[in-house]
């Protein structure tokens, strides 16, 4: 269903999509012995993931997004808003893919802006949310967890993006937070004062109990869905980037249940008006290319759904040579056998969705 600003309505026709299908690509056929599919791939396979990537994004295209796609052009529409039910929020819709006629693989990113949110009234109060401010900025930069492998990509990315926000915005528009002292209670005390909120770090989504969903902080704090919810004010945040794994997971692969339930939702119900995340496990160097880029695009007066859309476009293009030079003597060669483009697979940068309102930096 379509609804426009004037509250007016259409319809699109999918009829080649049912819950059945959805279920199919997620977890593979019903009658499999084992998990396959998406979900499979994922789980057991990085590389296999990838191949099932590529099928999948096809089949998207072909029977969910291609109708979408030929109503938006037809309609001279350039920015829509998804709000999508269901496990089907688990695959990018963005990167949807179709091939010209030389072979070349074509995503819909390249043609629409997309955003997301968890339901229409949510959408709708983002949009009437106002934010004065687009500083101070609470940077977190690869807490020192006590469970999981620090994340040297996500030091570089934090002070990277600490950096352009301070040379942007002035001394005292940035808190730069990161190893041992990004407690929870530091964090606690810092983030409801600040316009926008960046967090680098690890994530996980907790299928059992997604309230228990969190972004790990240093030793075994952890900022969690269900804290978000209850004791969190961001009433003056305008935007949270979650740099993270798993960060926008919001429903179970094999649920029929249409409620989404993820970190995003917890930060816009704690007041933020958007927020980015990401759908599955991401790369740590793609990641911290991606974010650094988001920021320049941000802070040259882009709103969030196409910063993150452009740089999506950006890093899928970006060589070796660019990727290394951007990064530093430290990363010299670190990008071998993957090609003259080592990031052009959708899985290094199809994972980050914008969520909530179309908001600027400035």
């Amino acid at each position: 269903f379509v609804v426009w600003p004037s509250g007016e309505r259409e319809q699109i026709s999918l009829p080649d999509v049912t819950a059945e299908t959805v279920r199919t690509w997620l977890l593979g056929p019903g009658e499999a012995l084992e998990i396959g599919g998406w979900i499979g791939a994922y789980a057991r396979d990085r590389g296999r993931w990838r191949e099932e990537m590529e099928q999948t994004l096809v089949a998207l295209y072909d029977r969910v997004m291609r109708p979408v796609h030929l109503w938006a052009a037809k309609s001279e529409v350039k920015r829509i808003a998804l709000i999508v039910s269901g496990p089907l929020g688990l695959l990018p819709l963005h990167a949807a893919t179709w091939h010209d006629d030389a072979g070349r693989a074509h995503h819909l990113l390249e043609e629409l802006e997309i955003l997301c949110a968890p339901s229409a009234t949510v959408l709708q109060r983002c949009l009437e949310r106002q934010r004065a401010d687009s500083t101070p900025v609470l940077v977190v930069g690869d807490p020192a967890t006590n469970s999981m492998d620090r994340l040297p990509a996500a030091e570089w990315e934090a002070t990277q993006i600490a950096r352009t926000v301070f040379l942007s915005g002035g001394k005292g528009s940035v808190h730069l937070v990161g190893g041992e002292e990004a407690t929870a209670a530091r964090i606690d005390a810092i983030l409801p004062g600040c316009a926008v909120a960046h967090f680098a770090c690890h994530g996980e989504w907790s299928m059992a109990n997604p309230l228990d969903s969190s972004l790990l902080l240093a030793g075994d704090d952890r900022l969690t869905l269900g804290h978000l919810i209850g004791s969190v004010d961001l009433g003056k945040a305008r935007l949270v980037v979650l740099s993270a794994c798993d960060s926008a997971t919001g429903v179970s692969p094999g649920s029929n249940g249409e409620e989404y339930l993820g970190l995003p939702a917890g930060f816009i119900v704690a007041g933020a008006q958007a927020v980015v995340g990401s759908l599955w496990a991401v790369e740590d160097e793609a990641t911290g290319l991606l974010m650094t880029r988001f920021y320049q695009l941000m802070l040259e007066g882009r709103e969030a759904p196409d910063a993150i859309r452009q740089a999506q476009l950006w890093l899928r293009g970006v060589s070796v040579e660019e990727a290394e030079s951007a990064m530093g003597l430290g990363y010299a060669g670190a990008f071998p056998d993957r090609g003259e483009h080592p990031f052009a697979h959708p899985a290094s940068w199809a994972a980050f969705a914008a969520f909530g309102a179309p908001v600027r930096m400035d």
